[in-house]
């Protein structure tokens, strides 16, 4: 490893692949989506007007094009109720009419319906869950109103324009799945690298693995204290105020706890002037502290309740979240920040080298 730091390509790289995820993660807009509608409960027989509210739709500027319907699957059977008309307020506001059947088909009624919207610029994007149409008990009052089951036609799903997913809660806070995951991908990968360097030393006794593994959890640090700050920020904007849950997720509580262990790693280092001995003792800890690390932040948050995704039955982000215009950007930005961490590395490695020989 120590031959292969002195390479350039792969500093070349690591910096052109961060250059990458920095620019696309910043720049890509996010895709359209429906933050509102209301009203969100009806009743059949009635006319409705549902008033939409996108986020960066292009409801006039694709007005033609664009089509609104409420959509309820039960087994074998899948109601679609089309809007009647529709008018565009705005680019990010839409007004749907509908006139709801009555009685409603026995598997639909008093079901909640989605509200999907489609058009040529912005593909298809739904409010799922968000329509309760309820049986209309005042007969007097309502109409028979006949059954349209309509037929949906949708020739294109996705948007015309390159976009990260939307998603509720998250808006434009999804971006930061490029920058702060990457940061303890990198943390893990040094400590891991820190790691098979203490077995080495206790092995070989060569002090140039002691310097490896010792600058290896310097650099991981600054990763995890990046990565725990980026996850802070995330966390006060999607979950609330950092005091509701900083102190109660596993997870959150796992990286706070694996960051003073590493802290620690150094006051112990400090603590002892002889140097095979601050090196024999320093290795034993980090051997040990690298898989309480692993146990703290990948094992107990999976077998415990977390507001990570992947955590406590949540499922995980490449289930739900992480598309194909996410994955490009975020693999790129993972194997990026590795690099520089490496990078970094090496420089404080030269650093060491330099000092001790001078020393002597």
């Amino acid at each position: 490893m120590l031959r292969q730091m002195n390479k350039l390509w792969w500093k070349l790289l690591g910096a052109v692949l961060v250059l990458f995820s920095l620019s696309a993660g910043l720049l890509l807009p996010t895709g359209p989506g429906i933050v509102s509608a209301l009203p969100s409960v009806a009743f059949s027989g009635n006319q409705i007007a549902l008033d939409i509210t996108g986020y960066n739709t292009h409801f006039v500027s694709a007005d033609a094009s664009t089509q609104v319907w409420l959509r309820h699957q039960a087994p074998g059977d899948t109601l679609y109720l089309c809007a009647q008309s529709l008018h565009a307020e705005g680019q990010d506001h839409l007004v749907a009419h509908f006139a709801l059947p009555h009685p409603m088909p026995e598997n639909h009624a008093n079901k909640v319906f989605d509200l999907v919207v489609n058009n040529s610029t912005d593909g298809t994007f739904a409010l799922l869950n968000h329509l309760t149409i309820r049986a209309n008990e005042n007969d007097s009052l309502t109409r028979n109103v006949p059954v349209d089951n309509c037929q949906v036609e949708v020739s294109n799903n996705d948007p015309a324009y390159l976009s990260l997913p939307y998603r509720i809660v998250l808006y434009e806070t999804i971006r930061n799945l490029f920058f702060h995951v990457p940061m303890w991908f990198v943390m893990t990968v040094l400590l891991l690298f820190s790691f098979v360097y203490s077995i080495y030393f206790l092995r070989k006794g060569a002090f140039k693995h002691d310097f490896l593994a010792a600058e290896l959890v310097n650099v991981a640090l600054l990763f995890g204290i990046l990565g725990f700050a980026t996850g802070s920020l995330w966390g006060h904007y999607t979950w609330g105020n950092l005091g509701d849950w900083l102190l109660r997720d596993t997870k959150v509580l796992g990286a706070l706890i694996a960051l003073l262990m590493y802290l620690a790693y150094f006051v112990l280092r400090g603590s002892l002037q002889e140097e095979e001995k601050r090196a024999r003792i320093g290795a034993v800890y980090n051997i040990f502290a690298f898989v309480l690390f692993i146990v703290f932040i990948y094992v107990l948050p999976r077998m415990t309740e977390s507001l990570h995704p992947g955590s406590g039955g949540n499922p995980a982000f490449n289930i739900y979240d992480v598309d194909d215009n996410m994955r490009w950007i975020f693999y790129p930005a993972v194997v990026g920040w590795i690099l520089m961490g490496l990078w970094i590395t090496s420089i404080r490695t030269r650093m060491r080298y330099i000092d001790a020989r001078l020393k002597e």
